[in-house]
């Protein structure tokens, strides 16, 4: 152990540590400037591509239409002068056809969240849709009495009627009758429905306002 002890050096090994810190240093700066090197390296790449596009751009709208000043010297009949004419003339190269790329457009935060709440009132609203029309299947032959005819759903809701009920006020239930005529000039009977509702109106009146009128 003490032999051990005797053989280390705190100086030199303190040295050795500065040594590996200044290596590991300049590995870690080296690696930086090889990122930042790259990315400088993408930025004018795209640059140079940019400008490109706009170079290609702007050729392609400028070979599109072109230009031409014609003056047309046409004398006068009445007069000796001369009347010089300037006319614009605008050809067209013919259609450029531009490639076509396909490209992902992100929908915005708020619209994806606004159609989640429309998506979550809709399927609110089918369910209560649903749980309601659940709640009103009635067994064939059954009458019903509602107590304002405006609102349906009000608070106490449909009545049932027992049969006795409904035809002491005078309902029916619909129906339909068979009546065979016969045509002058056919000779098949002719078959028509004639089709009764059973709903019950209320009979007419007469109502006198407050200044006298009918």
């Amino acid at each position: 152990m003490a032999t051990e002890t005797g053989r280390r050096d705190p100086a030199k090994a303190k040295v050795l540590r500065v040594k590996a810190a200044e290596v590991l240093q300049r590995a870690a700066q080296a690696e930086v400037g090889a990122r930042q090197l790259h990315r400088r390296q993408k930025r004018k790449l795209r640059e140079h591509e940019r400008r490109e596009r706009r170079a290609a751009r702007a050729s392609r709208e400028s070979g599109q239409v072109v230009e031409v000043v014609r003056a047309a010297v046409v004398p006068d009949k009445g007069h000796d002068e001369l009347v010089v004419e300037a006319a614009m003339l605008v050809t067209s190269t013919g259609p450029v056809v531009t490639p076509s790329s396909d490209e992902f457009v992100r929908v915005s935060r708020t619209r994806r969240r606004y159609e989640k709440l429309a998506r979550k009132a809709r399927a609110r609203e089918d369910r209560k849709l649903r749980e309601w029309l659940a709640t009103q299947q009635y067994p064939e032959g059954t009458y019903m009495a509602f107590a304002d005819t405006k609102r349906r759903h009000g608070k106490n809701g449909p009545r049932l009627m027992s049969i006795e009920e409904a035809s002491v006020i005078g309902f029916s239930p619909p129906s339909t009758t068979m009546v065979v005529a016969k045509m002058a000039r056919q000779k098949l009977p002719k078959r028509s429905y004639q089709y009764e509702s059973g709903s019950v109106y209320a009979a007419p009146s007469v109502v006198w306002s407050g200044n006298g009128r009918q």
